[in-house]
């Protein structure tokens, strides 16, 4: 049964990609959310990282997210339009 939830958590996600607006894609990350709750799967972290932890709403660059590259703290910074919060994660940034 976990293979089937984790799948049906993956093709939720895709969906909220490929969706034509942030409402949308938010719903589809609520259901995404639903099954893997009730299903004890956890969300993969790359997939987690769309999220916003604030308003729990899709982010989608330029439309309701404002993402920067922090080279000098080797971090993303991923700013949610809708309710002002702010997700950072890291990563390893190339020398220059």
């Amino acid at each position: 049964m976990e293979g089937t939830a984790e799948e049906r958590v993956e093709k939720l996600f895709h969906l909220a990609e490929d969706a034509d607006s942030v409402e949308e894609a938010t719903r589809y990350v609520e259901r995404a959310k639903e099954v893997a709750e009730s299903n004890r799967v956890q969300i993969p972290v790359e997939d987690k990282s769309k999220v916003c932890n604030g308003c729990g709403r899709y982010l989608r660059a330029g439309d309701n997210a404002r993402v920067r590259l922090r080279s000098d703290r080797d971090h993303v910074s991923i700013r949610c339009l809708d309710c002002g919060d702010t997700n950072r994660h890291p990563y390893s940034g190339g020398d220059n």
